[in-house]
């Protein structure tokens, strides 16, 4: 098992995604919601999103 920042993972694809803090994601750069989709559309079987519970 390894990791994959969500901008080497465009064009790829895994059997299980873990996405960690989706909001950084959407955050941290301009293209942030381009990046939480190609993040969140990469999954072919499981996809797990860890958020943090305090609003």
């Amino acid at each position: 098992m390894g990791t994959v920042d969500v901008t080497e993972a465009r064009g790829l694809e895994f059997d299980t995604v873990v996405v960690v803090d989706p909001a950084a994601i959407e955050a941290n750069r301009e293209s942030g919601l381009r990046d939480l989709y190609v993040a969140m559309t990469r999954a072919t079987k499981r996809l797990f999103v860890v958020t943090d519970p305090r609003p």
